[in-house]
């Protein structure tokens, strides 16, 4: 007992914690009187002294009701042909995604890209300068859409992606890994140059090339000969003066001496006097204007089967 008064509480404490795994010991006296309290008021049960507040819970409260009614009929009845099919578990406490997003894979960065980047400005100015004699064009290649055999359709986008189709339509297509053919959309856009730097680059006429995959493989050669071919169709073969803007695939890659062979041949069938050909900088292919008109093509490949 005399061991027990002199030692300091914080022992006792420690000690009821260590033996008892009990850490509801009081810290002071205030504090034990305030629990020894609490714990005759539950013992005794008196309802004068304690209240159950569990006997509030009277569970869900229907003065919503009228107001849920009308939004379920009005979502089966008018909206229903709005409503397109979506994941069911949109509304759950997770988000489920395809694919995992970093922050590092938004944007990649370059150490070249403020370089390459002025140059496409530099660009932009000499064809605003001399934009009566000058033809600016920006190229790319879409990714390949796959196509089904005969009856058996397939559809344009990847697989594993979903589409956007609305109620009560029945979108049958195949969904399978490998097919044995396929379309490449190519890209031209032929630039509206604007009439300063500040202007709207994004304005032109575009030309899709489809092309075979197998049997019309995508070259520079055959690049080379699409553009040539729509500069004569759209009679703009008479200016001296052509700017190209593409992005850094092996066809387009104007550091490739077959690319740049064959940009000599182009300068020479179509008797320039001065062509420039800018490419985006490595992971920087958005900055082509010409990606917009992919988005287009993007919206138009939704429910669309292919054979």
């Amino acid at each position: 007992m005399e061991l027990q008064a002199n030692a300091p509480r914080y022992y006792t404490r420690a000690m009821r914690i260590n033996y008892l795994r009990d850490i509801s010991a009081a810290e002071n006296a205030i504090e034990a009187k305030v629990d020894e309290r609490v714990r005759l008021a539950l013992e005794l049960g008196d309802p004068e002294i304690t209240i159950d507040l569990r006997e509030h819970n009277d569970g869900q409260p229907g003065k919503y009701n009228d107001f849920w009614k009308i939004t379920a009929q009005f979502l089966a009845g008018k909206a229903a042909d709005t409503v397109t099919a979506v994941d069911e578990r949109r509304h759950d406490t997770v988000v489920h995604l395809a694919t995992a997003i970093s922050t590092r894979q938004l944007r990649a960065n370059h150490q070249d890209a403020h370089y390459a980047l002025a140059l496409f400005r530099y660009e932009k100015e000499f064809a605003v300068k001399f934009c009566e004699i000058t033809n600016m064009i920006f190229l790319d290649d879409k990714h390949r859409c796959k196509v089904g055999k005969p009856g058996f359709p397939v559809a344009a986008i990847e697989r594993g992606k979903k589409v956007v189709v609305s109620k009560d339509t029945t979108f049958t297509v195949a969904d399978h890994d490998f097919t044995k053919t396929g379309i490449i959309p190519s890209v031209v856009m032929i630039c509206d140059i604007p009439e300063s730097i500040n202007g709207d680059f994004y304005a032109g006429k575009v030309c899709i090339g489809l092309k075979d995959p197998i049997f019309q493989p995508s070259s520079p050669l055959r690049h080379a000969t699409e553009l040539f071919n729509i500069l004569l169709d759209e009679n703009l073969y008479n200016k001296p003066v052509l700017c190209l803007y593409t992005d850094g695939g092996p066809d387009h890659h104007c550091t490739y001496t077959r690319v740049q062979l064959l940009y000599i041949c182009l300068f020479l069938a179509l008797d320039l006097d001065y062509l420039v050909a800018v490419r985006t900088p490595p992971q920087h292919s958005w900055k082509n204007p010409v990606e917009r008109i992919m988005s287009i093509l993007n919206l138009g490949l939704q429910s669309v089967g292919l054979m």
